[in-house]
């Protein structure tokens, strides 16, 4: 073949590539990507990823065995460097997402949960210390006192 015709396939390719590099950066910028739709984006870039590099193999043997070969590789290396490039960077971020664990929407969001408890209400002082504290040790103490004039001291302390 012509190194033109296989040129003209490749931009067929890279079209289609970046197309697909496209369609993988929208799913990406999602707040939640869609892991399947991400896989089947992986298998597609990696088919076109394929044939743009069973291609390049192709016009870079043409290139050699045309003249000014150094220059013209130099060129189209650097191009072909860019989709290299960029394949490698997308598959790694989907890898990364599908590793991660999947945690399904429903579980990620809590549910504010709504419980029905009795009011507690503390009991507050009347000014009568018997009644404050009706059970505590300090009002069986001062109870077990015959109320008296020379007891009176003694429930004080």
């Amino acid at each position: 073949m012509d190194v033109t015709q296989l040129k003209t396939q490749r931009k067929s390719l890279r079209t289609s590539f970046t197309d697909c590099v496209n369609k993988i950066d929208a799913e990406l910028t999602k707040e939640i990507p869609d892991v399947k739709q991400l896989s089947i984006l992986k298998s597609q870039i990696g088919d076109k990823f394929l044939l743009l590099e069973t291609l390049q193999i192709e016009i870079t043997d043409l290139i050699f065995k045309g003249d000014d070969a150094e220059n013209v590789y130099k060129e189209d290396f650097q191009s072909a460097e860019i989709y290299r490039d960029q394949y490698h960077e997308l598959k790694t971020k989907i890898e990364n997402i599908m590793d991660k664990p999947t945690d399904l929407p429903e579980t990620r969001v809590r549910e504010k949960r709504t419980f029905k408890l009795r009011k507690i209400e503390l009991k507050r002082f009347n000014g009568d210390a018997k009644e404050y504290l009706p059970n505590s040790k300090a009002a069986r103490v001062t109870d077990s006192f015959p109320a008296t004039a020379s007891n009176y001291a003694k429930v004080i302390e």
